[in-house]
């Protein structure tokens, strides 16, 4: 049973509590551990500051802060009666006791029970909101472990069937890989089976080819038969047979005397006056184009443009080079020389389909820039009566320049539906100078409308004979320029 005491109250009013409940007032600041309270298990007044029981020594220092050190009044000698008031006067007068004590106490003692009672109630009802409280967050644990157990069931499905699928591939593999030995071992059953077909052919054929070497060797007896007989014959006719062989080994070391015929070089005579004079009638430009090792290209503007249906120019060839290095043109682009009637690509002219080099020259203080195309052979001034035969059609012309490679046809008209660039022509050139027809199958490789104007050839299917005389016909015209310039 719990201890129960006496407290005077705001108002003087006496009240029984527990000790539960005078603690939690205590420790509330409503009451001070200082003051008197009725101990009714003691019958007598006390202060609860000198029970450890009842005041913890925190308790207490948070008390001895507050001004509520000293009791409110002296206790009196007697317990007092329940619901009693303490008179203002009490420190002076003296406190009377009650009739009977022991009612007091057990009116106090069940106050005390009901008081407690209503403690435990609240008590009671607090753990019972709290069992629901358990129970809902049991429900909810529940069903988030479910949960869980689900998901990681769906987690152990999913990594089974990922184990399933790449199980599956494996045994799709296996089945393509077995798949494949089958193929090659009924291949080579196949071939097993040729095999054996053949052996059994060949089995055959052998055979065969046996009796028939039966047979052959029979008649290779019957030959040997026959051939002892004729060794045995020439063994006889040995000795003439040597004799005959001594006299062909005495005429075969006899010294045998050819007659080596000399073959006559090609006499080439050329009339180097004449050339000096039909040269002298040409201007420097039009002989830098026809001979040397170079040609120049002219750098004047002359280069018609078509681009996007658009015809733009005239422009310098230098001006066309940058057009090309920049790509704003390609050797597909079309374009001309001023005054031509037709459109070409650009390949087709030499000027931009052979190597150029750049040369820069001071004239005059003036530096300008030359552009020369170099010839694959040297190609030597000449004059002589030339034939070009295109079709049915046979142009006739001078040859001005000559090489091993290729020659230059001046004509006097230039007839660009007859003769086009890539042309494949007869050439004929009567070389009376040379002693000599030079005669070829040949390629237009550049149709020059101003002068010289002409064809440009290279030779397809030149002889031998031909290229000899040509080679020493440039050689004297070599040698004649060194005598001249020593």
């Amino acid at each position: 049973m719990s201890k129960g005491y006496a407290i005077v109250r705001p108002g003087n009013r006496i009240e029984g509590i527990g000790m539960n409940r005078l603690r939690w007032l205590m420790e509330q600041g409503e009451f001070s551990p200082f003051n008197y309270v009725y101990d009714y298990d003691q019958l007598l007044w006390i202060r609860p500051s000198d029970e450890p029981t009842l005041a913890t020594i925190e308790l207490l220092a948070h008390w001895i802060e507050s001004p509520f050190e000293k009791p409110s009044f002296n206790p009196p000698p007697f317990p007092p009666e329940m619901n009693d008031s303490v008179p203002d006067q009490i420190k002076e007068e003296v406190y009377t006791a009650a009739e009977n004590p022991e009612v007091d106490k057990w009116q106090l003692e069940v106050s005390l029970l009901e008081q407690e009672n209503a403690d435990a109630m609240e008590r009671l009802i607090e753990k019972e909101n709290r069992i629901v409280e358990l129970m809902e967050q049991n429900k909810i644990l529940r069903s988030d472990v479910w949960k869980v157990d689900l998901e990681s069931k769906i987690v152990q499905l999913e990594n089974s069937n990922m184990a399933s699928q790449q199980q599956i591939e494996i045994l799709k593999k296996e089945v393509l890989f077995y798949k494949h030995k089958l193929a090659e071992k009924s291949k080579a059953l196949r071939s097993l089976k040729i095999k054996a077909r053949n052996l059994l052919k060949s089995k055959e054929e052998l055979g065969e080819h046996f009796e028939q070497a039966i047979n052959t060797g029979l008649l290779v007896q019957k030959e040997l038969e026959h051939l002892q007989e004729d060794i045995t014959k020439l063994k006889i006719e040995k000795p003439k047979v040597v004799e005959k062989i001594v006299v062909v080994e005495k005429k075969a070391e006899e010294p045998v005397q050819k007659k080596v015929v000399a073959r006559k070089p090609p006499e080439v005579k050329p009339n180097f006056e004449r050339m000096q004079e039909t040269l002298n009638t040409k201007s420097p430009q039009e002989l830098q184009t026809l001979m040397g090792e170079f040609y120049e290209i002219s750098n004047n503007p002359v280069w018609m443009i078509q681009h996007e249906g658009v015809e733009k120019g005239p422009f310098r060839f230098e001006d066309v080079r940058s057009m090309i290095k920049f790509n704003r043109l390609d050797h597909q682009s079309q374009l001309k020389k001023k005054g031509e009637l037709n459109w070409s690509p650009m390949i087709e002219y030499a000027e931009f389909s052979a190597p150029v080099e750049e040369v820069d020259v001071n004239e005059d203080g003036t530096i300008s820039r030359h552009f020369l195309i170099k010839r694959s052979e040297y190609r030597a001034p000449f004059y002589e009566v030339a034939e070009v035969q295109v079709g049915n059609v046979t142009v006739k012309g001078f040859c001005v320049s000559l090489s091993v490679s290729g020659c230059f046809i001046e004509l006097p008209r230039l007839n660009d539906k007859i003769l086009s660039v890539g042309a494949e022509v007869e050439i004929v050139i009567n070389a009376t100078s040379l002693n000599h027809r030079i005669q070829s199958k040949a390629i237009i490789r550049r149709l020059s409308q101003k002068r010289p104007k002409g064809i440009g050839l290279s030779f397809e299917f030149l002889n031998a004979e031909s290229k000899v005389i040509i080679e020493t016909f440039i050689n004297q015209l070599l040698n004649k320029q060194l005598e001249n310039a020593a």
